[in-house]
């Protein structure tokens, strides 16, 4: 995966726009906020991570990942 801080930037501020973070995020996932950041990142997949930054930001995951999804929708590959 290619890492791609642009977008993460842009996620962290739009969050920040909203009053939430990714901490937020972490608590809200049951996950870390490495994890978070990491996924926002582009270093590694987590559908639960994605699907609860794209909620937060009122688009959905393929629309805020576009390229970790095919044409259906389906992710690319296996993630948790």
């Amino acid at each position: 995966m290619a890492i791609d801080m642009e977008r993460h930037t842009r996620i962290r501020i739009e969050l920040l726009k909203i009053r939430t973070s990714f901490s937020d995020v972490a608590t809200a996932t049951n996950r870390s906020r490495s994890g978070v950041t990491g996924c926002s990142q582009g270093r590694f997949f987590s559908d639960i991570i994605q699907a609860e930054l794209a909620r937060r930001l009122g688009i959905t995951p393929q629309e805020l990942f576009p390229e970790r999804y095919n044409e259906e929708g389906k992710p690319l590959k296996y993630s948790n």
